[in-house]
């Protein structure tokens, strides 16, 4: 997830024009990226599909579906949105 976080980060300075710190990159992404979709994932119990699986593997699942379906044609979506996708899908 580290390079998720270093993605992250080079976004956030471009957008606050400014630099930005690892420590400020990694509170921000787990804030605005990384628990929204962990909220999803809890909320549908999707966790009890996959016994031995965490969180952090279902966020990578999600992330790698709006990437296959962005390659696919597909419009991108928002990763909440995926997550719900992911999750309709495999219940």
């Amino acid at each position: 997830m580290l390079e998720h976080v270093a993605v992250h980060r080079y976004f956030m300075g471009l957008d606050l024009q400014r630099d930005i710190s690892e420590e400020e990159a990694v509170a921000h992404w787990h804030d605005t990226v990384y628990q929204p979709i962990v909220r999803v994932i809890r909320r549908s119990g999707l966790l009890k599909e996959f016994p031995g699986k965490t969180e952090g593997d279902l966020y990578l699942w999600v992330l790698d579906r709006q990437r296959f379906l962005s390659q696919e044609g597909h419009n991108l979506v928002a990763p909440q949105k995926a997550a719900k996708d992911f999750i309709n899908e495999v219940k």
